[in-house]
């Protein structure tokens, strides 16, 4: 067997069982967000159908599921919708925008699993091409898909080249051009060496 076919069936033998793992979580988490959705559908108040997503958001948090908002607090946001209880100055579209940011939260997350698959599916398709390729010695036809399978593997290999092959850097030219930036005036000098 030859190094690059081994290096393949390992790789697609790892791709397949992230793939699997994927749709597990994927599928984990989208039974949970429909049941949150469901308990949304099921309640009349914009304020209740805000907090229902906002509890559903910290658990997938909690959980590990969801990695934290940056910009998003959610002690803040639970505050003004208990708020919202009693303070008539709490607007309906701000209900709406909050409910709708929680929403747009957990449908990012959807749209990873997503990308993530898609992701698998084509590392997988690129190769599975290894197989269809003509060993050499054997005689072929080169017809169209010839060709085209033989332009797929030859941009499977500089793929790989790429990737499994080491990037070679500049040391020194580094370390000047950092010196440069860095050393250029005092408080930049002491930025940077309190920085190391």
């Amino acid at each position: 067997m030859a190094p690059t076919e081994a290096l393949s069936e390992t790789l697609s033998s790892i791709t397949s069982v992230k793939i699997d793992e994927i749709t597990k979580q994927r599928r984990i988490f989208e039974d949970a967000k429909a049941k949150i959705l469901e308990q949304v559908e099921a309640e009349s108040k914009l304020r209740v159908k805000a907090l229902i997503l906002l509890d559903g958001l910290e658990k997938f948090i909690t959980t590990g599921e969801i990695k934290p908002p940056l910009k998003f607090s959610l002690q803040n946001t639970r505050q003004f919708l208990k708020q919202a209880e009693y303070d008539p100055s709490i607007s309906r579209k701000q209900l709406e925008d909050w409910q709708a940011k929680i929403l747009n939260m957990m449908d990012t997350h959807s749209l990873k699993f997503e990308y993530a698959s898609l992701c698998g599916r084509l590392v997988e398709e690129c190769l599975s091409t290894t197989a269809s390729c003509p060993k050499p010695g054997t005689k072929t036809d080169f017809g169209f898909e010839t060709l085209a399978e033989t332009e797929m593997l030859d941009q499977r290999m500089k793929w790989e080249a790429l990737v499994f092959s080491p990037f070679n850097t500049d040391a020194i030219a580094l370390q000047t051009h950092l010196d440069r930036l860095f050393k250029s005036s005092t408080a930049a000098s002491d930025a940077y060496t309190k920085l190391r």
